[in-house]
C-alpha cells in the first residue's frame, strides 16, 4: 500500500498543482506517512486510534482532543 499512497499523493499534488513543501499529509499509520515522507511531504501523526505516536515518525504529533492547536 505504501507504493499506491506515494503514487496516489503524487497524483494529487499534479490535479491540484501543489508542491511537496506545500503539501501536508495527516494520518495515524506509518504506511500513511511514510511514503509522503519520501516524497519530502510534511507529516502529521495523530495518536489514540491505531498506533502510538512513539511507533511513526512524523514532522508533527497530536490528538484527537488536540485538533484545534495544530497551526502549520
Amino acid at each position: 500500500p505504501e507504493k499506491v499512497k506515494q503514487e496516489m499523493y503524487q497524483q494529487l499534488m499534479r490535479k491540484y498543482n501543489i508542491k511537496a513543501e506545500d503539501t501536508l499529509v495527516i494520518g495515524n499509520t506509518e504506511t500513511d506517512l511514510s511514503p509522503a515522507r519520501q516524497l519530502h511531504i510534511k507529516t502529521a501523526a495523530f495518536d489514540g486510534t491505531y498506533t502510538k505516536k512513539e511507533e511513526i515518525e512524523a514532522d508533527m504529533y497530536a490528538d484527537f482532543k488536540m485538533l484545534g492547536d495544530m497551526i502549520v
